[in-house]
């Protein structure tokens, strides 16, 4: 009997065609990827790529143990001066990591600068799949220079996702951290996911028509971390605009300032929102208080600083405890301040 991970990722994909239909019609010869000097033919789906045999053992070695055992042959009547191979992977995603593998004069490769969760995803989950060790460590590092284990790396990232991708994005992550096992960026990754109100429920579809869920364990994770990370939020605030120390070195009149933050808090609980209070999600910036208070508020700028010192160092406090709120296991080495 089959038994299921609890935090192993529900992906459905709609069945468009049997496997009888695609194996009975003839596929398409890629228009990007059927290079008459090829040396193996890749059959996916109802598409043909004709690509260099060498350039794909030089970086994966499944491609190598395939080589190594007899090819059936797929197609009656179809012949090639060169070894055939089925994959059972979509067609856009090979072509990614082809762009990336043997890129051609035709290829349209987009701006490398900001990649879209799709290109990114396609080339983690080959990667993985067929062991391109390099390939998939390239780009997890691109992941986690955004979903960092690192405060100080976190708080200078201007947006919670990278260009390219949108918040939902992160339910994603989460399913490729999964995959590969790389834990690191999950604390930041189901951070950004209890954000995501009704949608962390539904999650999203790829263009495959595959879609992308939380397991119903990562998604407790969130609605537990959602909780405590308001709390922690709300802390930070308080404490920071709270501290009698933060008006020590105030250039206006004595006590200004001071009575100035207390207006703040108190009217700030019948004026504001409460998720400018106590938002979701991790610590936001001290920006987002501090424009508030200078304009608003008329705070002095030598109590502003004190005050995003103190805020930092709150922030601290709940990043170190990101692991535990989100119920993620990590290594000393996986997580710093």
């Amino acid at each position: 009997m089959s038994t299921t991970s609890p935090d192993s990722q529900p992906r459905k994909r709609a069945r468009t065609a049997s496997r009888d239909e695609d194996q009975c019609c003839d596929p398409r010869e890629d228009e990007e990827f059927w290079l008459h000097d090829g040396t193996v033919v890749l059959l996916a789906g109802q598409t043909k790529f004709r690509v260099y045999l060498g350039v794909l053992t030089e970086h994966s070695s499944v491609f190598v143990e395939m080589m190594s055992l007899p090819q059936p042959v797929d197609f009656q009547g179809v012949q090639y001066s060169c070894p055939v191979i089925r994959l059972h992977d979509n067609p856009d995603d090979l072509r990614r990591v082809f762009r990336l593998l043997m890129p051609r004069k035709t290829s349209n490769l987009g701006c490398d600068s900001a990649p879209t969760f799709e290109t990114v995803s396609a080339y983690i989950r080959i990667a993985h799949k067929y062991q391109m060790d390099a390939l998939l460590s390239q780009w997890l590092e691109y992941l986690k220079k955004h979903f960092t284990h690192r405060f100080d790396d976190w708080i200078s990232n201007k947006n919670r996702v990278p260009d390219g991708f949108e918040p939902i994005h992160a339910v994603g992550v989460v399913n490729l951290a999964r995959l590969t096992g790389c834990n690191s960026i999950l604390p930041t990754a189901l951070a950004v996911c209890t954000t995501l109100g009704r949608n962390i429920i539904t999650g999203f579809t790829r263009a495959d028509g595959t879609r992308e869920q939380l397991s119903m364990a990562d998604l407790a994770r969130c609605f537990y971390a959602r909780g405590l990370l308001i709390q922690a939020n709300a802390t930070a605030l308080t404490l920071t605009l709270s501290a009698e120390s933060t008006f020590d070195a105030c250039t206006n009149d004595s006590g200004v300032c001071s009575e100035k933050v207390r207006s703040f808090l108190q009217e700030g609980i019948s004026m504001y929102e409460v998720t400018f209070l106590a938002p979701e999600g991790l610590v936001p910036a001290w920006k987002t208080y501090e424009a508030t208070l200078a304009r608003d508020y008329g705070v002095c700028c030598c109590c502003l600083e004190t005050m995003q010192k103190g805020y930092y160092e709150a922030q601290r406090v709940a990043w170190w405890r990101l692991p535990e709120y989100t119920g993620v296991e990590v290594t000393p080495t996986d997580w710093g301040r």
